[in-house]
């Protein structure tokens, strides 16, 4: 049953991150915006719930960082409503410490995946 549900998170996840991903090393990351997704990165572990019903996916956000240095979510998808969900209350209104940085529209991968 896992298997099922791993390969159907999968069929359906694959196709927007072929399409909603692109590589981020290789995308506009200056210093600046390196930091800033060290910090996004840093800000999300794998949440206890999904932990304790074994629920893996991938969320994909598409964001930009404001004058303020504030998170602003521009989109967000996922193949699990509930990892979405996390993943936007962690991430959205969040500030980026240090200097200012002014990114627009960059994509982030977040895998949640049992090992």
């Amino acid at each position: 049953m896992k298997l099922i549900k791993s390969f159907l998170v999968l069929a359906l996840v694959l196709p927007l991150i072929a399409v909603a991903n692109p590589p981020i090393g290789k995308s506009k990351a200056g210093p600046c915006s390196k930091k800033v997704l060290l910090q996004l990165r840093n800000s999300v572990e794998y949440p206890e719930f999904a932990q304790a019903e074994e629920l893996q996916g991938v969320v994909l956000v598409q964001f930009n960082i404001l004058e303020n240095s504030e998170v602003e979510i521009t989109e967000i998808q996922s193949s699990d409503e509930r990892l979405k969900n996390y993943v936007y209350s962690k991430l959205n209104g969040m500030i980026i410490s240090g200097s200012p940085c002014d990114i627009k529209e960059m994509t982030m991968k977040f895998s949640f995946v049992l090992e």
